[in-house]
């Protein structure tokens, strides 16, 4: 028999799946374009860049691999809750580095502002999600370990 507490996460969380898997879609297709056509596209914005383009496909690769979480977290955000704080950390660093080089007058286009932007719901919905799941995850845990759930 399930806790209460699992159930109703259960039935909480579901109105945060959908959010992941669009996290996954975007994820996944931005690091992709830019893991295969971060020239171009640097080109189509007009931005100069002088790196090593494995810099860039390093990072491409990290967020399509942070993809890939989402869609893991999509199938049961209450069973990968870990996934989805990871991937709260991951959009508040890049938060946090876009305003850095902003500051600092290093952004290379707006653009990378636009995606801090969308950045900004995604983390705000991860922490919803979390909160709303924090019970429930205890209880697994609990139960995992062979106690009993509250």
């Amino acid at each position: 028999m399930q806790s209460p507490a699992i159930e109703a996460a259960r039935i909480a969380v579901n109105r945060y799946r959908y959010v992941l898997l669009l996290a996954a879609i975007y994820e996944g297709l931005l690091g992709l374009a830019f893991l295969f056509f971060s020239g171009s596209i640097f080109r189509i914005l007009g931005v100069e860049f002088t790196a090593d383009p494995v810099y860039v496909q390093l990072a491409a690769g990290l967020i399509a691999i942070m993809g890939l979480g989402f869609y893991f977290a999509w199938h049961d955000p209450l069973i990968n809750g870990d996934i989805v704080r990871l991937g709260a950390v991951f959009k508040a660093f890049y938060i946090l580095l876009a305003i850095y080089a902003l500051i600092r007058g290093e952004l290379p286009h707006g653009v990378f502002l636009l995606f801090a932007g969308i950045d900004v719901v995604f983390f705000l919905v991860f922490l919803l999600c979390l909160r709303d799941t924090s019970v429930a995850r205890a209880a697994l845990v609990e139960l995992a370990a062979g106690r009993t759930a509250p």
